[in-house]
């Protein structure tokens, strides 16, 4: 019981931080405005190739559905 509380208070405390942060208007900079160049990140390739993606789509469905999955059970130790 107490597993499946802690999980729907991280759950719930990620959402109102992500939709806090969603409800900031994006900031884009322009074009047209120069940028510093810095050395040390021009060295930097765009594309690694050991970097592997991340698919928050399918890992946010499946939390939502650990979560909300109700025949779970949860063995505690009194």
């Amino acid at each position: 019981m107490k597993k499946a509380l802690l999980i729907m208070a991280t759950s719930l405390l990620s959402m109102t931080l992500i939709l806090g942060h969603a409800s900031q208007p994006m900031v884009f900079v322009s074009a047209q405005e120069n940028q510093t160049s810095i050395s040390r990140m021009d060295g930097l390739s765009r594309n690694p190739t050991n970097y592997n993606y991340v698919n928050w789509r399918q890992t946010t469905q499946r939390y939502i559905d650990f979560l909300f999955n109700f025949s779970n059970t949860v063995n505690t130790v009194s």
